[in-house]
């Protein structure tokens, strides 16, 4: 795993429950035509946030920061949306081997429920993620596990389980569904057999979905590496392509690092997010997450380069201000210590101090529910666009 933005999780946690959300080249366009001086904290010309939306993941409560804290926080930053992961072996540990068959699905910790009455309450609206795949994790109910993505029993189930989650969420708004969270991760995705069968599987579900909620978004989620042909894996580019060019978004996550989980300067994100725009000009690009970990001592980072990070994706933003539609921070709050050690152990990286560094610090405010520089600084860019 060389692209270490390819693997994270979400956790929800709230006082009626506590449980493990696995998810998780030179072109300039014109801004528009009404930028105006603002300040921005560093005085640049910036553009009015137009019809673009920030989302926050703000799952991750602490004991200085519940949820309802947590929507106050994210709105005062800006944001209109969160954004929820969910496994399909959460809602659907096994599935009967018959299509018509009915099926026992499970709302996790009565997080749907809750949902569908807090998020309309507080006027957020919701992007989601039910996941066969996330990264490197298998998410298939058990007796799937190994069947092809375009299997029709496999595509029957999926959309079945899809038909339950949308009636536990009838009064959610959401802003779009991704079905599969940084899939070129995932091991089968150096076989061309891999990437056929999702994309059979991505049509097929996707057409489900929109008949259940019409007028829907859909799309899978992609690395920024993954995409531009900066990963690993050969097939990546191509195979997302091939997806994309049937969805009706890019959605992508963006985490600027090392192999070694190491930050890079936080000014190469004028470059990758340029990198993204040249290859898909004619697409509405979404940023389901983007992050920047702050942590010193095995990251290489600190809370002064997340805050030029949180500057830069500004900044680079408003270049595109049409094509970038929409940007969701992830996280709002820290980790724990270990809840960092128990994610990062679930992808067997729980001796590495880099990627459990990595996961604890990648909030705006610190567990202890201090602000950041970087929250505050993505309040005044906010704040200087209208938002």
């Amino acid at each position: 795993m060389t692209d270490s933005h390819k693997t994270r999780g979400f956790f929800l946690t709230s006082a009626f429950a506590a449980i493990c959300l696995i998810c998780f080249q030179n072109c300039s366009p014109a801004a528009d035509s009404n930028a105006v001086n603002a300040g921005s904290g560093n005085q640049d010309t910036v553009v009015p946030k137009g019809n673009r939306t920030i989302g926050f993941d703000i799952l991750d409560t602490t004991p200085a920061s519940d949820f309802a804290a947590n929507i106050t926080r994210a709105k005062a930053a800006g944001a209109t949306q969160m954004i929820l992961g969910l496994g399909w072996n959460q809602i659907e540990a096994s599935t009967p081997s018959d299509c018509a068959a009915a099926g026992t699905y499970t709302d996790p910790g009565g997080a749907l429920a809750t949902f569908n009455t807090l998020l309309p309450a507080s006027g957020m609206k919701l992007s989601l993620s039910i996941l066969p795949v996330s990264t490197s994790i298998n998410l298939r109910p058990s007796n799937l596990a190994s069947t092809a993505f375009d299997d029709t029993l496999l595509v029957c189930r999926y959309e079945k389980m899809l038909a339950y989650v949308f009636s536990k969420i009838p009064n959610v708004q959401l802003t779009s569904i991704q079905f599969g969270n940084e899939i070129e991760a995932f091991p089968a995705a150096n076989q061309v057999s891999f990437w056929s069968q999702y994309w059979g599987f991505f049509v097929q579900v996707s057409a489900a979905a929109k008949t259940l909620r019409p007028g829907l978004q859909t799309s899978i989620v992609g690395t920024l590496y993954g995409i531009n042909g900066q990963s690993t894996n050969a097939l990546a580019q191509g195979g997302l392509e091939q997806i994309y060019n049937n969805a009706d978004i890019v959605s992508v996550t963006y985490y600027p690092l090392n192999s070694d989980f190491t930050v890079k300067n936080p000014s190469v994100v004028d470059s990758d997010l340029t990198s993204l725009v040249n290859l898909y000009p004619n697409k509405a690009i979404v940023f389901n997450e983007i992050g920047f970990p702050s942590g010193a001592v095995y990251d290489a980072s600190s809370e002064a380069l997340q805050r030029d990070y949180v500057t830069q994706v500004f900044k680079t933003w408003d270049k595109y201000p049409t094509k970038i539609t929409s940007i969701s921070f992830l996280r709002l709050n820290d980790l724990s210590a270990s809840a960092a050690l128990s994610l990062a152990a679930t992808y067997g990286l729980g001796a590495n101090n880099q990627f459990v560094e990595y996961l604890q610090t990648l909030g705006l405010r610190t567990y202890a529910g201090a602000d950041k520089p970087g929250y505050s600084q993505l309040k005044t860019e906010a704040g200087a666009r209208g938002w």
